[in-house]
């Protein structure tokens, strides 16, 4: 609503005092929509979409890509908590699957042996 407000306001004093004509007006608006059209290409997804499909891999790439923009040097790839839970796949009555498009998973504590005290996988049985 501020924007619009803001658009209003332009427009107001650009046609009071600029100019009566709204070709040029016209032409900034088109230029800068579409500067933005074309920078959304190459801008890269968010890494909170990656995490929340389960892309973990390219999650760690999207955030790699965004220190390396801001400048940090001593990058070290994160580690997701989510990557530890072990899950089984479970039979979907009603054909939901999760968003990366398996089956739908449920965590199963039965497994919870695998894990050491922190919760990582171990590879050991207990």
């Amino acid at each position: 609503m501020v924007a619009e407000g803001m658009v209003a306001i332009v427009w107001t004093v650009y046609f009071k005092y600029i100019s009566k004509d709204f070709s040029p007006l016209l032409l900034t608006a088109a230029g800068i929509s579409g500067l933005c059209a074309l920078l959304g290409f190459f801008l890269p997804e968010s890494p909170r979409y990656y995490f929340g499909i389960e892309e973990y891999d390219k999650c760690r790439e999207v955030l790699a890509y965004i220190a390396k923009w801001n400048g940090v040097k001593n990058w070290e790839d994160p580690h997701f908590d989510a990557e530890d839970h072990i899950f089984i796949e479970a039979e979907d009555i009603d054909g939901v699957t999760s968003p990366n498009g398996t089956k739908k998973q449920v965590e199963d504590t039965k497994f919870d042996h695998l894990l050491d005290e922190e919760g990582n996988r171990d590879g050991t049985t207990k």
